[in-house]
């Protein structure tokens, strides 16, 4: 997973995603996924990479809230993929 937009001073590291456990909804291994699900889970993906990011950064506040405003400004609260703090 490579996140669109880069953050100078911050290092996003590896993504990854667990595909192989059969308890996981939607099965993102198949490839017959519909669009708006795969794009539901694409934007699962890029803010759960970039509110990590955001979590590093409480070293420098000011860019921590500018990357947090991004997040909330350009991702939907209400996507079914992303578990926000409940895991």
């Amino acid at each position: 997973m490579d996140p669109g937009i880069r953050i100078v001073g911050a290092d996003c590291g590896k993504c990854v995603v667990n595909i192989l456990d059969k308890e996981i909804c939607p099965n993102v291994v198949r490839d017959n996924l519909a669009i708006e699900v795969k794009e539901k889970i694409t934007l699962a993906i890029e803010k759960a990479a970039h509110q990590y990011i955001a979590d590093k950064l409480a070293d420098d506040k000011e860019l921590q809230t500018a990357v947090q405003r991004l997040i909330d400004r350009n991702y939907p609260c209400n996507n079914p993929y992303y578990l926000m703090d409940s895991v």
